[in-house]
């Protein structure tokens, strides 16, 4: 399988030498890099044609500062590989973060989305691994569209099959929207477009802090996240109008969904039946794909108890108390439990 590794940067040329060099030292080397620069100031572009100029796999792409998403558009139409990477200039790749990866979708072509754990460094450092073990999340189609069920990770975590992403972008429409943050677009839009998703234990991004990061760290005031709810509504009411989703329809999958999970959590249990009382049915029918939802968890649980008697859960790391990160961890999971009206 042919490998893309899409970079978008803006005025990160000091970050950018490490990013560059770690994308070019896989292991398992990538067939391309493809770089776009989005109308940066600083010296970004010298180090980008020094580096295009000695490397054959890197194309530099330059456009107007349009924002993150723009990038990722720009970025895709130039893509030829089967599996699309993504990463941010300010963040690095371990060395066998593209070899570990594609292990994944060489032994399990039925995987469409994987994203890994992190390392984060610079200002703040810590270990950030959502499971202990890797986990396979199944179909997620009506658990985002209904709730808004998180799947995914930042950017530079993220990596899906070419034709997820064809049915992603471009999204021209959202640029506006989605200037930063864009990761969003990826991770909620790929369920939309039915990737069954697998998340990689291993923390093979270093994901960096910094006081020029955009967002991460930063607790958005009201108006910011009011917006941010609107640009969500706006996102899921996009995609489920490209791929003719309604409602009603989607509500009736949710329970074949769940059993789409070969071992769910009890976090995914409680999102499933949470987004299902929310659903305008009887309570007889809420009730019954409760019961449905209690009897594949209890025997998935019986099936692995024989096998691997430790649950799979949220990995407790050590790690320093960051109240901001801590308050925007808060707001998002309040954010992510609140209804989205989609356009049918």
């Amino acid at each position: 399988m042919r490998t893309s590794c899409l970079i978008n940067n803006y005025n990160y040329g000091r970050f950018l030498p490490e990013a560059l060099d770690s994308a070019l030292s896989q292991s398992v080397p990538f067939d391309e890099i493809i770089v776009v620069d989005d109308g940066s100031t600083d010296h970004s572009r010298r180090i980008l044609q020094r580096y295009e100029a000695e490397e054959p796999r890197i194309t530099v792409v330059t456009q107007p500062n349009s924002g993150q998403l723009s990038t990722f558009n720009t970025g895709y139409k130039l893509a030829t590989g089967d599996v699309i990477f993504f990463l941010d200039a300010d963040d690095t790749y371990a060395p066998n973060y593209l070899e570990r990866t594609m292990r994944v979708y060489a032994t399990r072509p039925d995987v469409d989305f994987t994203f890994c754990g992190r390392e984060v460094f610079g200002t703040q450092n810590w270990i950030d691994m959502p499971y202990t073990q890797d986990m396979d999340f199944g179909y997620s189609v009506a658990g985002v569209a209904l709730g808004q069920h998180w799947i995914g990770g930042p950017t530079s975590c993220i990596s899906m099959r070419r034709q997820v992403l064809d049915r992603l972008l471009p999204a021209h429409d959202l640029e506006n929207s989605w200037t930063i943050c864009a990761d969003l677009c990826l991770v909620y839009g790929a369920s939309l477009a039915r990737a069954r998703k697998y998340f990689i234990a291993d923390p093979l991004v270093r994901y960096r802090a910094h006081p020029d990061n955009r967002y991460f760290g930063k607790q958005g005031n009201r108006i910011s996240q009011y917006n941010q709810r609107l640009s969500l509504m706006q996102l899921n009411d996009h995609y489920m109008e490209r791929f003719g989703y309604h409602r009603d329809d989607l509500a009736q999958l949710l329970r074949a969904e769940f059993r789409t999970i070969p071992r769910p959590t009890k976090l995914q249990l409680r999102e499933y039946t949470r987004t299902t009382f929310r659903q305008h049915q009887s309570l007889a029918w809420k009730l019954r794909q409760f019961s449905a939802y209690v009897m594949h968890f209890a025997s998935t649980r019986k099936r692995a108890a024989a096998l691997a008697p430790e649950e799979i859960a949220p990995a407790k790391v050590a790690r320093p108390v960051m109240v901001a990160e801590e308050k925007q961890r808060k707001a998002k999971k309040r954010l992510s439990e609140a209804p989205v009206f989609a356009a049918k």
